[in-house]
C-alpha cells in the first residue's frame, strides 16, 4: 500500500487511528514502525488527539486493600450514565496492596504505594499500551515527615517531570521542604 500512497498521505492517516491500532500497525513493516516511534509522530498523534478528548470518557478506578476488587469505569459526560468498562491489571504489586493516583497527563498514570505506608513506590504507567516503569525510590529519611507530589510534562525538555517535596518534622515545626525530582 505504501507503494501507491505517499508518505505524507499514510502519516496523516496514521495520526488519526487510536493507539491500539498504531500498535498493530508496528508489525506491518520497519518503515511504519520507525514512523509510529518517532518521537515528532508520537508528539503530532498526542497534540492531535489532545482536541478530540472533549468527548472522551473520564475513567474513574476503585481499588480497596482489603476487596480484591478493582473496576475501572468510564463516565460518558454527554449522558451522565456509567458504563463498567474493563478490569485493570495494575502494572506492578505494591508491597501493601495499596495503590494511589497521584496524578495524570496526556494520558500517563503517576501511582504510588505510599497511602498506608512509606514505601514510597512510585511507577509512570501508560495504560492505553500496557507499560510501565518504576523511578527510583525517594532519599526520605525515616524521620516524620509529610509529602506532597506533583506530575506534569515539561514542554521544554520535551519529557515528563515527578515533584516531590518533603517536609520533614521538627519540635518546632516544619522545615524547609526537600526537593527531588525524577
Amino acid at each position: 500500500m505504501s507503494e501507491y500512497l505517499p508518505p505524507e498521505i499514510i502519516t496523516q492517516i496514521l495520526l488519526r487511528l487510536p493507539i491500539k491500532s498504531l500498535l498493530q500497525c508496528t508489525s506491518i513493516c520497519k518503515s511504519w514502525n520507525s514512523l509510529i516511534k518517532h518521537t515528532r509522530f508520537i508528539n503530532n498523534h498526542l497534540n492531535l488527539n489532545l482536541d478530540k478528548t472533549s468527548n472522551s470518557p473520564l475513567l474513574l478506578l476503585r481499588h480497596c486493600p482489603k476487596d480484591p476488587t478493582r473496576e475501572l469505569y468510564s463516565l460518558h459526560l454527554d449522558n451522565g450514565s456509567f458504563q463498567e468498562h474493563s478490569k485493570p491489571e495494575l502494572p506492578v504489586q505494591s508491597l501493601n496492596e495499596c495503590f494511589r493516583i497521584v496524578g495524570s497527563c496526556n494520558g500517563l498514570i503517576l501511582l504510588s504505594d505510599d497511602y498506608l505506608t512509606d514505601y514510597n513506590m512510585f511507577v509512570l504507567w501508560n495504560p492505553s499500551i500496557r507499560k510501565f516503569i518504576t523511578l527510583a525510590k525517594p532519599h526520605v529519611p525515616k524521620s516524620p515527615h509529610h509529602s506532597v507530589y506533583g506530575f506534569g510534562f515539561d514542554s521544554k525538555k520535551n519529557d515528563y517531570k515527578v515533584v516531590r517535596l518533603v517536609y520533614l518534622r521538627q519540635n518546632e515545626g516544619h522545615a524547609c521542604p526537600e526537593i527531588e525530582l525524577y
